[in-house]
Formats: structure tokens, sequence, C-alpha cells
């Protein structure tokens, strides 16, 4: 190839660099402000969700001190806290679908299930609710028996 051939190319090479680098320019200074934004605006929901925080935390001292317990509609029940409910009272799969109004099939399958159960029904979730914060003999009174229910093997 010719010297002044290759000139021709190294010029035409040069310029396209020269005008592609200029097109670009805008598209770069562009991309500058939107992260500059972006940035901005990760800034503004970091204090949102930190008032946010705060405000949850007021609510929740404000709702302590007026004395209102969390309604059974809020509180989430999983399987392993069905599982070690019914053990810590002491009561066989039976006799915790009696408390709550269910059938034993349905307290079995809630029990193999992982994570967090939908338990539609209202009154089985008030129920469970009350079941939580009883005691053993206050369980055995309420199925009816004179002794308290005993310990249940695992």
């Amino acid at each position: 190839m010719s010297t002044l051939a290759q000139t021709i190319k190294d010029e035409i090479r040069r310029i396209s660099r020269r005008e592609i680098g200029l097109a670009l320019s805008n598209f770069r200074r562009d991309h500058i402000a939107l992260k500059k934004r972006l940035a901005e605006q990760k800034r503004r929901i970091f204090a949102i969700e930190k008032v946010n925080k705060e405000l949850s935390n007021k609510q929740a001292v404000f709702s302590q001190n007026a004395g209102s317990e969390p309604e059974a509609e809020h509180v989430a029940f999983y399987a392993r806290g069905i599982k070690s409910l019914r053990r810590r009272l002491g009561l066989s799969q039976i006799a915790l679908a009696t408390l709550v109004g269910m059938n034993r099939i349905s307290i079995a399958h809630w029990e193999k299930k992982s994570g967090k159960l939908t338990i539609i029904k209202p009154e089985v979730r008030k129920r469970l609710m009350e079941l939580k914060g009883m005691k053993k003999a206050e369980v055995a009174a309420r199925l009816g028996t004179t002794k308290r229910p005993g310990k249940i093997a695992r």
C-alpha cells in the first residue's frame, strides 16, 4: 500500500474518532447529570425512610402506652410457631384443633408447611392469639379437663 493511501486512512480514522468523540460528549454529559440526579434521589429516599422509621417507633411506643394489644389480623402466624405453641401448652393436634375450631388435619397441614401461614377465618386467628397468652392450666380449664395437659413427645 502506498504512503498516500495509508496517510488518507489514518486521517479518516482520526477525523472519525474526533467526530464520534464530539457526538458522544453530549451523551457523557447527560449520563453524568443522570448519575447526579440518581444520587440525589437515593439521598432523599434514605432521608424519607429514616423519618418513616422514627415515626413507626413513635407510633409503636404510643400504641404500647395506650394499652392496645395487637389485633389478630395484624399478627403473622408461622408453622414453627404453631408447633411450638402446641408443644409449649402440651396439646395434641386434636386438642389444639378443638380449641381453635378447626380439624386435626388442618393443624397437621399448618405444621408441615414452611413460612407464614394464611389463616383466613378471623375467629381462628383470634383464638390462636388468645392461646399464645395462656398457660397450661388455663388451656386445661378451657378443654374441660381436670388435670393440666402433659408434655407431648416430639
